[in-house]
Parts: structure tokens; sequence; C-alpha cells
């Protein structure tokens, strides 16, 4: 199913995102299989020598080594026998097998993931292909999430792994088992935080948008949509709708903005309407019924409000409500204030609040 796209106007079939095979992912993560049993075969085998720094020990030597404590004067003195110097350089071995096979093992749980998504999302690309043709539509997907959290899970697994088998060598083999099994414990959870999430797809009808995240369909009223901005920057630009803390990113200026448009207007409608008999009107974590305003847990007076300020702190921007006595009476963040438009034009129609300018 092909559309016009919003910003070039030319034709662009949304569903391909959900069709394409993410070769490039797969190759990725290929070379770090590779890369893991290379290194598990290099020292597969090999024979352990006792060294001493650079120098080959022989059955009956000690191996005397002294290290400086940073930021000391003294110094730390370890002598080790033959046969102690040789365990730990087979178990420097070991490290470099389990290290190695923990990496690929990642890489192939991940890949396993990647293609069980990329099925189910081929599956919901079928189904979807002779339907009507939207209005206008937006999708994206997430392999480079995918790849990145693949890298720091390879990292804590390898990493953590390997030294756990080392540790065994020194002290002890409850302590290395310990340290990879906690390694690996991290690094599988990090895996499932970062899954694949499969390709996002919203599409604009009259009557509302269907959004697809999660190889899952759904069909909301413009009624529930809502958008989240945030002052300053312009890559903030989520999509979301009443009922659920899901948000959906959107990259695309065009395809917001027309997005924004109808969400606005949609909304204005229902504040109009909810106004005579003052019924609440949600703005995400915000709501306004009649003169009341409540954020989050705290309601206010509408009219002893005087301003809305948009300030930068170290966390970002926040909006900083201020009565008319110059005070802070309290603070919002941007991403939990839905349709801030409509609100900020209410507010200052209605109340005569000073508010953020678009």
């Amino acid at each position: 199913m092909t559309t016009p796209s919003p910003s070039t106007g030319k034709t662009v079939d949304h569903l391909a995102a959900f069709r394409r095979f993410p070769v490039g992912l797969i190759v990725f993560l290929g070379v770090f299989i590779a890369a893991g049993l290379y290194l598990a075969s290099r020292h597969f085998g090999a024979d352990a020598v006792a060294m001493c720094g650079d120098e080959t020990m022989q059955p009956g030597d000690q191996c005397e080594q002294t290290r400086r404590r940073r930021r000391r004067i003294s110094t730390t003195t370890t002598i080790r026998s033959y046969e102690e110097q040789l365990v730990a350089a087979a178990r420097s071995h070991e490290a470099w097998i389990w290290g190695g096979i923990a990496v690929a093992v990642i890489a192939v749980i991940v890949i396993i993931l990647v293609v069980l998504r990329w099925r189910s999302d081929v599956a919901l690309a079928r189904t979807m292909s002779a339907e009507q043709a939207p209005l206008t539509a937006f999708s994206t997907t997430t392999g480079a999430s995918v790849g990145l959290g693949f890298l720091i899970a390879a990292a804590v697994g390898g990493i953590g792994i390997f030294f756990g088998v080392r540790f065994g060598a020194t002290d002890g083999e409850t302590v290395g088992l310990i340290v990879a099994a906690v390694a690996a414990v991290i690094a599988l959870l990090i895996v499932f935080s970062a899954r694949p999430k499969g390709s996002t797809l919203v599409w604009a009808y009259e009557p509302g948008a269907r959004i697809v995240t999660r190889s899952t369909s759904q069909d909301i009223p413009w009624s529930d949509l809502q958008y989240f901005i945030s002052p300053g920057n312009d890559s903030f630009m989520q999509l979301g709708w009443k009922g659920s803390k899901h948000q959906v990113s959107v990259d695309d200026k065009d395809f917001f903005a027309t997005m924004r448009t109808k969400i606005n207007s949609t909304a204005m409608a229902e504040v109009q309407q909810a106004a005579p008999n003052g019924a609440p009107v949600s703005f995400g974590a915000v709501t306004l019924a009649g003169r009341t305003i409540t954020f989050g847990k705290k309601s206010l007076d509408a009219p002893s409000l005087a301003a809305i300020n948009a300030v930068k702190t170290k966390e970002g921007v926040e909006y900083q409500v201020r009565d008319r006595a110059g005070k802070t009476a309290v603070t919002i963040r941007p991403a939990v204030l839905a349709n801030s438009d409509v609100l900020f034009h209410v507010l200052h129609e209605q109340f005569g609040i000073v508010v953020p300018t678009r």
C-alpha cells in the first residue's frame, strides 16, 4: 500500500519497513558471533604456561610481584608459586573461551528475537496490504536501538564472565561463579529491555489513526489522540492516546504537523463541548474542569494563576506555573503535558494567563 509523503509528495510504501529483512543488523550481529567463536577457538586446547612477568617459570619457582597503590606511598608484594601461576594461566584461557562464547550466544539470542519480530511484522503487513489507503502515514524501524542494546549486553556479559572466570583463580570458585552469574543475568536483562519492538506505523484516516507497534495494531479515534512536544527541542515529537502510557516517537516534522493540527481541532471542540457544565478535559497529566486545573494530584484555581513559563534546567525544559504573587505553584514536564497548544490557548483566552508561544 502506498501513500503520498507529507514532506516530498512522492509515493511511499510505508509497509515496506515491515517486510524488509534486517540484513544490516543480522550481518552486524554475525560479525560478533564470528569474533566470539574465534576468541574461544583460539584459546581452546591451548597449553597453559606459568609466567612471571616476561619470564617462563619452572616447577619450584616462585613469582614475586610488587604493586604500588594509587595515591599512596605503600606497596603490596605478592608471592605465588609455580603451581598458582599455572592455574592462573589456565584460567586465563578459560576466561577467553567463556567470554567469547558469551558474546556469541548473546548475538544468537538477539538474532532469533529479530527474526521472530520480523516474521510477525511481515504477517501484519500481509493483512494490512489490502486495506484502504490512509490520508497520510509515517513509519520507522528500531534496528539502531537493538544494535546498541546488544553492544551493551555483550560488553557486560562477555567482560563480566571473563573476569568472573579469572577471579576464580585467585579468590575461589564461589566468587568467580557469582561474578559470572551476575554478569550473565544483567546481560540477559539488557537484551530483554532492548529486544526488537518491530516497525512502527501511524496511519491517519478521517475517523482517527491506526497505530502499529510491537506487531500489534489498534485504531484510535481523534478524540483520544494526543501529542507531546518540548519547547526549544524540535526533535521531541511524540504521539500517544488516552488511557495508555505508551508513546510513539515521530521524526517526520511535516507528518507530525498534520497530526498536531487535526488533534488540536478535535481537542478544541471537546473543550467547547465540556465548558457549559465544567466537565473535565484531559491534557495528559493535566486536567481542566471549569475553573479548576489539576496538575497531577495538585488542584489549583485557574484565575489565581498568572503565567506558565518554559524554563531550562539541568534535567531539560520544564513548565513552571506561577501564581499572582509570582511564586511557583507547581512544575510539570513537557513529556507528560498533552495537546499543549489547546490548553495554553484556553488558559490565556479564558483566564488571562501568560503562556509560552509556539
